[in-house]
């Protein structure tokens, strides 16, 4: 959880801030970035929260003698939040995928463009 934490969000800031520098455009989306980083951000604490939640219940129950297999049984609920917070975070990444695919698609046209243009007035 860590990682995906600190230096996630800090390579998603740095492709957002680096990538249109790289280009010579804007990303592609807003609204892909903003979708990107809500997901990314309520699915990572939807997975964290799942899992702390767990093993605080896992581990009290461990004090008071309860069995490790039904410990187990009961953290299913715990898991599925995993789930979809592990699948919000999946999902995420295609917003970011998709957007720097368009955006360098786009600036390759651009410039392919401006190329065309150049040789047209030449």
């Amino acid at each position: 959880m860590g990682p995906f934490g600190a230096f996630s969000f800090t390579s998603f800031a740095a492709i957002y801030y680096i990538l249109p520098k790289i280009v010579g455009r804007e990303m592609f989306s807003k609204r892909a970035m903003e979708a990107h980083f809500w997901f990314s951000t309520v699915g990572f604490l939807v997975f964290a929260f799942s899992l702390w939640i767990a093993g605080v219940v896992q581990g009290f129950a461990w004090i008071e003698g309860v069995p490790f297999l039904q410990t187990v049984l009961m953290m299913e609920p715990y898991v599925q939040g995993r789930a979809i917070g592990g699948t919000m975070m999946y999902v995420a990444q295609f917003f970011l995928a998709w957007n720097m695919y368009k955006t360098i698609k786009l600036a390759k046209l651009e410039k392919k463009q401006q190329a065309q243009q150049q040789a047209a007035t030449a």
